[in-house]
């Protein structure tokens, strides 16, 4: 079995330029105040129920999409173009690691060291494989979060600023910021926990807010990296985004998750022409139609 099946949502970017506008997102990565007594966050059609979308003239059928709920929409604009649940609340799996980076990024130098602890190098989930007493740079630590999406790098990462706690927090405040209400952070990991959810719909937003960082975007359209290993040597890590080992088509990144409770999540950037299109996607299922 492929751990990520080409999405069919990002064969919708192909067509995407004949789409109109099904919402446009309350925020983007530097937003406004929140706006009063908006309704339905996005606009009442992203709380209907099934897929929603308003084909253009000449607009061939949005195709079958392998996930319980998803959002596509132009990054830039924030104008959503379709859209399954787009605010159905699920577990995240590691696709809650870009909200951590989108928290600690600005508080971080690249080059900063870090000595990793005995907690970072034990947890469980993925691994990039941090060792206890050996020292890092918060680049390394960026490069382990987003390629093969390692938890003891997020643990790593929510220390090198402040404490897990503090970080958790912070996470949420950053939330709460880009008007991302679906979203209740309980780790730095997105690994299962009692209450930690999120939606296609704000999973979207913190792909858009990506794109204000630079090294974000950087370090999450590298296909492979030389991490430091034993002594002074390295191993190369390689990112888990098949397509973008594979050369989709204007493939920039994003993220992908998996845990059992989340199922498979992802977000993709991606450039069509002079368009950057953002598409989330959980609850991502291996065949059958979506409805």
């Amino acid at each position: 079995m492929r751990l990520y099946p080409r999405p069919a949502l990002l064969r919708a970017a192909a067509i995407a330029l004949s789409f109109g506008s099904v919402a446009t997102f309350c925020a983007g990565p530097a937003s406004a105040d929140p706006p009063v007594n908006q309704g339905a966050i996005g606009g009442e059609q992203l709380s209907a129920p099934g897929r929603q979308v308003n084909l253009g003239a000449g607009a061939r059928p949005l195709p079958d999409i392998w996930a319980d709920s998803w959002v596509l929409a132009d990054a830039k604009t924030g104008e959503i173009l379709a859209a399954k649940q787009a605010h159905l609340k699920r577990a995240p799996a590691s696709t809650l690691k870009t909200l951590t980076a989108l928290t600690v990024m600005p508080q971080l130098s690249m080059d900063q060291a870090y000595l990793a602890t005995d907690g970072d190098a034990n947890t469980y989930g993925s691994r990039v494989g941090l060792k206890a007493g050996k020292t890092y740079s918060v680049r390394d630590l960026f490069y382990g979060l987003f390629l093969p999406r390692g938890t003891d790098a997020a643990l790593a990462l929510a220390r090198a600023g402040a404490s897990v706690a503090d970080t958790v927090a912070q996470m949420n405040q950053t939330a709460a910021r880009l008007q991302a209400a679906d979203t209740l952070a309980k780790n730095p990991s997105g690994l299962d926990a009692p209450g930690q959810v999120t939606s296609a719909y704000d999973l979207a937003l913190f792909g858009r807010a990506s794109l204000a960082f630079p090294e974000i975007i950087e370090i999450a359209s590298t296909k492979r990296y030389e991490f430091p290993w034993r002594g002074q040597r390295t191993r190369t890590i390689y990112t888990a985004n098949r397509l973008l080992l594979s050369g989709y088509k204007g493939m920039i990144g994003l993220k992908t998750g998996y845990t059992t409770n989340a199922g498979r999540t992802f977000i993709g950037l991606a450039q069509r022409g002079d368009r950057t299109l953002v598409v989330a996607l959980m609850g991502i299922h291996e065949a059958s139609a979506d409805a």
